[in-house]
């Protein structure tokens, strides 16, 4: 339940401009004071005394000016001699959402009823929680204040004797330079079950702001309030006023509180806005009359905490949070008691506790999607007001990559085809206690056809694949051992580093698509480490063929290309029985960036009408030729290096290099 703050003050007397501003608002002040008093003695349903009273406060806080008039319990006749006429003071109260006639905004309003209802609920009044009122009678969708004729229905929907009606009818909140001028003035009644107003007061008080304390005290204070409402400070401090002042005038049934005078003054504590949990500290602080024996409570907690008093009339505590305590909106009350065994409590007006010593649930619905340049990741918040923590785990090294209170995080990030990414995503509630994490692992594929792909998981190829199909590494070696034909109407994904074993009559015909990827190589090997006599790889299609990343070792031919218009880079075709690229009828070949190596009747043979180009590649011992072209197109073989030297002697047929 949020409540109403007050922080540091400026002191103000050291600007001499300053100085003549809150000179100013003390005189206007002073001017609506006598204006307030005679519109109230001027009520009718308020009798009022004549000793209104300025009450400054110590001389190290706030420089204040208070001004009230002081009601009376309403008789039911002129003979106020016979108990039996005085009305029947209510025991169980419902302080009813406050109203306003000057245009107050609903944070103040909320801050004027919040200091109100703590301060009233260290009298000897039982009171329903504001919270439970408001969930009552939000069914109502009243939209204006209720009256004094709406408390049969009240009292009967809200289960209590008498209500509590209170408005402001007049507030002022001016600031002029660093100064300050705060100023609320307050209509309060409690009407009984049959709606009758059996007592009503009116309050008034202003504050102007000055110097602020360095004492123990005055600093937790201020980091109390300011934990709460920071910038309402000062407001706070006027509100605060109010609600003790109508605690000390509002009559009340008879109980042990107030029989011997004994008043707490002020509860305050470091736990505002905070959630707590195991290890923490809540610093409480009490100021009293001295030499008193001061106990500090916290509802729902069945042990009482002994104060020290450090200063005169300051007593502190600091009490450790328990691993065993839960709960939420929990009040601190402090009990005073003096060697008469008289005692007097006072709840605190900072803020209610909340204690979380239990661990959130994970993130539900959890997943995780890859796409080309980012990384998206989805969940469910298993429970309101929790952050998440989003983890990048690198080789079991976590770091953490995002903070968000949010259910997505869209990344951007270079992602490798066929590599495997993975997160932990950890929910953390305002304790900062930490849920389990959630795993999110994803292999990054770099288009829909090959997410849709079916994977092949049997080791040995079957000799006919006739849809889209994708081998991986965690299934691999795969073992081909006849003639693998991949349809017209099918594509092959080979992802990197996957191994593809020939046996001595293996063979991979590829008569529709194929694509690898070049992040590391696949190999293509034959089973035995010996030399094949026979051919590894046909591409004989017109549809997208692309081998980028890629090994090819004792092969008889490593590549023959009869169709199509492949794309061959970043590979290697070593030791070669035969030839390592054979290129023949109209195939138009494109090479970059690969290694011949140890071919033994010619590195790339051409024939027909086919065409090719290669650059930025490396022949090395290849016998009798690096190239022998005998098609009717020249060989684009410009830009790449050669041993021995391209010349006439290892380069036959129309090549330019």
């Amino acid at each position: 339940m949020a409540l109403s703050i007050m922080s540091k003050t400026r002191c103000i007397s050291r600007v001499l401009g300053v100085c003549i501003v809150s000179a100013w608002l003390f005189s206007c002040s002073s001017t609506e004071t006598q204006t307030e008093q005679a519109s109230l003695n001027d009520a009718n349903d308020v009798v009022v005394n004549d000793n209104t009273q300025a009450i400054p406060e110590e001389d190290n806080k706030k420089n204040t000016v208070t001004n009230r008039t002081k009601g009376v319990v309403a008789q039911t006749n002129n003979d106020s001699t016979k108990n039996e006429d005085k009305p029947r003071l209510p025991q169980l109260l419902a302080l009813m959402p406050l109203t306003s006639s000057s245009n107050v905004d609903l944070e103040n309003l909320e801050m004027m009823r919040e200091s109100i209802f703590n301060h009233l609920s260290s009298t000897n009044f039982l009171f329903v929680r504001t919270n439970e009122v408001d969930q009552r009678i939000q069914l109502l969708n009243q939209q204006g204040g209720f009256s004094a004729q709406d408390a049969e229905f009240l009292t009967g929907l809200l289960d209590v004797d008498g209500i509590l009606l209170a408005e402001i009818v007049s507030s002022d909140i001016t600031y002029v330079g660093v100064a300050s001028h705060i100023y609320f003035k307050v209509d309060i009644k409690m009407v009984n079950e049959k709606g009758s107003i059996i007592w009503q007061d009116t309050f008034a008080e202003r504050s102007l702001e000055g110097g602020m304390g360095a004492d123990p005290f005055t600093l937790l204070y201020s980091l109390a309030v300011t934990a709460l409402h920071a910038g309402k400070e000062n407001v706070f401090a006027v509100t605060d006023k109010i609600g003790r002042m109508i605690a000390t005038s509002i009559p009340q049934p008879e109980g042990a509180f107030t029989q011997h005078g004994l008043y707490i003054d002020s509860v305050v504590h470091d736990a505002s806005n905070k959630s707590l949990k195991y290890g923490d500290v809540i610093k409480v602080g009490v100021k009293a009359p001295s030499n008193h024996s001061v106990n500090i409570a916290i509802e729902g907690i069945n042990q009482l905490f002994n104060t020290r008093e450090t200063s005169t009339g300051a007593y502190f505590v600091d009490i450790p949070v328990d691993k065993n305590w839960d709960g939420q909106d929990l009040m601190m009350t402090a009990y005073l008691v003096d060697k008469m065994g008289n005692r007097a409590r006072k709840i605190s007006s900072l803020g209610l506790i909340e204690f979380d010593n239990t661990e959130p649930q994970p993130p539900s619905e959890a997943y995780i999607e890859l796409a080309e340049g980012e990384v998206r990741i989805y969940w469910e918040a298993p429970e309101p007001n929790l952050e998440y923590l989003l983890y990048s785990v690198v080789n079991d090294e976590k770091q953490l990559i995002n903070l968000t209170r949010g259910s997505r995080v869209i990344m951007p990030s270079n992602l490798v085809p066929f590599s495997q990414y993975s997160y932990e995503l950890v929910a953390k509630d305002k304790a900062d206690n930490q849920s389990q994490p959630v795993q999110l692992t994803s292999l990054f594929l770099p288009n829909n056809a090959i997410k849709q792909a079916k994977v092949v998981s049997t080791g040995r190829l079957p000799q006919f694949i006739n849809q889209d199909s994708r081998l991986t590494k965690a299934n691999s070696p795969y073992l081909i051992d006849d003639i693998t034909t991949i349809a017209r109407n099918a594509m092959i994904f080979i992802e990197p580093g996957v191994i593809i074993e020939f046996s001595s009559s293996g063979s991979l015909n590829i008569l529709g698509g194929v694509t690898t990827f070049g992040a590391s190589p696949v190999i293509f090997r034959s089973l035995n480490s010996n030399q094949s006599d026979h051919t590894f790889i046909t591409l004989n299609s017109q549809r997208h063929l692309e081998l980028n990343g890629f090994r090819v070792t004792n092969a008889g031919i490593g590549i023959e290309v009869l169709a199509g218009k492949p794309m061959i880079s970043n590979g290697e075709i070593i030791n070669s029985k035969f030839s390592a690229l054979s290129i023949q009828n109209q195939a138009n070949v494109a090479v970059r960036n690969i290694v011949i190596n140890g071919s033994n009747t010619s590195a790339i043979v051409v024939a027909n009408d086919a065409r090719l180009s290669i650059k930025q590649s490396q022949f090395m011992n290849n016998l009798p030729f690096h190239i022998q072209n005998s098609s009717t197109y020249t060989i684009d073989a410009t830009n790449n290096q050669w041993q021995p030297a391209a010349d006439m002697m290892s380069v036959l047929g129309k090549v330019k290099y």
